[in-house]
C-alpha cells in the first residue's frame, strides 16, 4: 500500500490483515507500506506486534514507484470515518504497473476499479473481506495476471498521456467553437 500515512488512509486495516495472515500462514506474506505522514510512528508501533510475515516501511520520499513495482498486489484502503477517495492516482499507478488492485469501496474507486475484472473492491473497514481478497489473489497467479492485465488495459485507455492530450484538445475545440 502506497499512500500518505494520515488517518484517512486505512493502513491499520492492512496491518490487521497482516496479523491474521501471518498467524495463519507464517513466512508466506510480505507487505510493503510506503508513505510518510503523521501516522507513520503509530503504524510502526502497531507493526511491531505483527508476527509471521515481513513488513517493510521503505523511506520512499516522493517517489514510491520503485517500492510498488516489486509488489504482486496493489492495495489502497480508505478509513470511512475520515473521508473517501476521489479518482485515486495510486490506483491508477497500480493499474499502469499491471498490479491487481484491492481497494475499499467508496468515493471514486468504483469508477476505476471494476470488481472482479481489474481488482477486488471490499467494504470499508472489513478486515475479513481484505483477508479473503489477499488470500484469493495470493494463491492464484492466473487471477493476479488477469486482473492486472485488465487494469493495465484500462489505465492505458483512460489515463495515458495521449488520452489526456486528446481530451484537453477536445475541450479547447468545444470552448473556441462556442465563442
Amino acid at each position: 500500500m502506497a499512500a500518505r500515512m494520515r488517518p484517512v488512509k486505512d493502513f491499520s486495516l492492512l496491518l490487521q490483515a497482516a496479523t491474521v495472515l501471518g498467524e495463519a500462514e507464517p513466512d508466506r506474506w510480505r507487505f510493503i507500506l510506503a508513505g510518510s505522514g503523521s501516522e507513520r510512528e503509530r503504524l510502526l508501533a502497531q507493526a511491531r506486534r505483527v508476527r509471521g510475515c515481513v513488513l517493510e516501511f521503505p523511506e520512499t520520499g516522493l517517489e514510491v514507484l520503485p517500492a510498488v513495482a516489486s509488489a504482486d498486489i496493489g492495495v489502497l484502503l480508505t478509513a470511512p470515518d475520515f473521508g473517501a477517495e476521489g479518482c485515486s492516482n495510486t490506483i491508477q499507478e497500480y493499474m499502469a504497473l499491471g498490479l491487481p488492485v484491492v481497494c475499499s469501496d467508496g468515493g471514486g474507486n468504483r469508477e476505476i476499479v471494476e470488481d472482479g475484472i481489474s481488482g477486488i473492491v471490499i467494504p470499508p473497514a472489513d478486515v475479513d473481506a481484505l483477508v479473503r481478497a489477499l488470500r484469493s489473489l495470493g494463491s492464484d497467479a492466473d487471477l493476479r495476471a488477469r486482473l492486472g492485465n485488465a487494469g493495465r488495459e484500462f489505465a492505458d485507455s483512460r489515463f495515458s498521456v495521449e488520452r489526456y492530450v486528446e481530451d484537453f484538445l477536445t475541450i479547447y475545440r468545444e470552448v473556441s467553437i462556442g465563442d
